[in-house]
């Protein structure tokens, strides 16, 4: 019965979802328990995600959870791909709760005790997913490698391609130090896009796991990963909203939007160089046995591109003629 728990779990989150649908249709106002505001979070601009209301997404994930899983568990037997599926599926909204989180603590820095609710039930169901496994992954993978090879080389394609036009458009809408609203608007987008990207590699390079032979080389491009994922976290949840924050406000403080700015290109530059580092190393098929060179090589990027960062922000400073301002 405890393989039963996600469903239970998603029947105990549905309504919690169809409630806030409910409200926002009827234009109500929800009930937030603890004293926490649901409504400014679920009305904000980052209720939706590439367009779509969020309270969408958990209708399907958490209706899809819970009819996949009756489905595998009264029929019996082995479901392989089924089981495979909503591994996927959890392990995207996992990371996609954790992103609804840091929205809410670093962006709109106000509670949806509802949303929390949900959030944790999502982290539940993936521990429970993976905790008691209705179906052999590995066998799955080993039998698809292909597929997974252009999964996860679809993502670093799309990573570096969305990571060099955003670092492109900052280079252009920083240039005044200040984001108008349709840059405002272009960032956020993209970023979007972003994440949505950063899941599919992710998701590709956790399953490259049982195709890299050398455990040291998937620990490397892992830990590269989790550096691009931190990277990308700062750049899009820490230093362009506060950035935005600072253009729409009245107390603009330029020496704090100098750094909120060497902070946004550095993140972005260090982002960039993983992807490319991981991109390479993929497409050499990890047959590079020296991984030394390429943990050297990876650190004088990261050197360059924050030194790059750097230098960019100050050249900048001087065609705005910023620097005579701050001396006066």
């Amino acid at each position: 019965m405890i393989q039963l728990t996600p469903v239970f779990l998603s029947l105990i989150a549905l309504p919690v979802v169809f409630y806030i649908f409910s409200c926002k249709r009827k234009a109500k106002p929800l009930v937030c328990p603890l004293g926490h505001d649901c409504n400014e979070v679920v009305t904000s601009e980052y209720s939706k995600f590439l367009g779509i209301p969020l309270e969408y997404l958990g209708m399907f994930y958490f209706s899809s959870v819970a009819a996949v899983y009756s489905f595998m568990y009264f029929t019996g037997g082995v479901h392989s791909y089924l089981y495979f599926f909503l591994v996927l599926l959890s392990g995207i909204s996992f990371v996609f709760s954790i992103y609804l989180l840091s929205v809410q603590r670093f962006i709109l820095k106000s509670w949806c005790t509802l949303c929390l609710f949900c959030s944790s039930m999502s982290i539940l169901i993936l521990f429970f997913v993976l905790a008691y496994p209705m179906g052999d992954i590995k066998t799955i993978i080993l039998n698809n490698s292909e597929i997974v090879k252009i999964i996860y080389s679809s993502g670093l394609s799309f990573g570096i391609g969305i990571s060099l036009l955003l670092d492109l458009f900052l280079f252009k809408f920083l240039k005044d130090f200040r984001i108008s609203f349709f840059e405002n608007y272009i960032l956020k987008l993209g970023f979007q896009i972003l994440w949505v990207v950063v899941v599919i590699a992710g998701g590709g390079l956790i399953m490259m796991y049982y195709l890299i032979n050398n455990s040291d080389i998937f620990i490397f491009n892992f830990v590269v990963f989790l550096v691009m994922l931190v990277a990308s976290f700062i750049l899009t949840l820490i230093s362009i909203p506060q950035l935005i924050k600072q253009s729409n406000g009245k107390d603009y403080n330029l020496l704090a939007v100098r750094k909120l700015v060497k902070l946004s290109l550095a993140s972005g530059s260090v982002a960039l160089a993983s992807w490319y580092i991981l991109a390479i190393y993929f497409y050499s098929n990890y047959v590079f046995d020296r991984l030394s060179f390429f943990v050297f090589a990876y650190l004088i990027m990261l050197a360059v591109s924050i030194s790059s960062a750097f230098f960019i922000e100050k050249k900048m400073a001087q065609s705005s003629m910023i620097d005579e301002e701050d001396k006066d």
